[in-house]
């Protein structure tokens, strides 16, 4: 586990530090596939302030990894449980400054349910 967090984590970066990977990536997922008509503009930035146990995360339209996100680009933010913030526009230095598109949050859910798959056709 991590002391704290870098400022350019991702998803992919803390997955193997995540307390339930599984269900952080589907629901980081689901909230982002929600957005039928903008999904694919979509992006996720994680929450910086932990240990990448259970970090936050905001969903960004039109995302630019570096950039700050302005208040009309944030979709929304979340709990690591899915629940939402009270706000969204918190402090920019608060999220990750790298984001992960929805393909790439699709990719790595996809990879870690082959996985999982995998690993139960092992044990039986």
């Amino acid at each position: 586990m991590k002391d704290k967090l870098a400022t350019d984590e991702t998803i992919e970066t803390v997955l193997p530090h995540l307390s339930d990977p599984d269900g952080y990536v589907r629901r980081v997922f689901r909230e982002m596939h929600t957005h039928e008509d903008i999904r694919d503009r979509l992006s996720v930035r994680i929450g910086v302030q932990g240990t990448g146990q259970k970090p936050y995360f905001r969903i960004v339209l039109d995302a630019v990894a570096g950039q700050e996100d302005r208040d009309d680009q944030i979709i929304g933010a979340f709990y690591d449980n899915g629940d939402p913030l009270k706000t969204s526009a918190n402090t920019n230095s608060n999220w990750s400054t790298a984001t992960t598109t929805y393909s790439g949050v699709r990719a790595i859910l996809e990879r870690w349910m082959n996985q999982r798959k995998q690993e139960r056709s092992i044990r039986t």
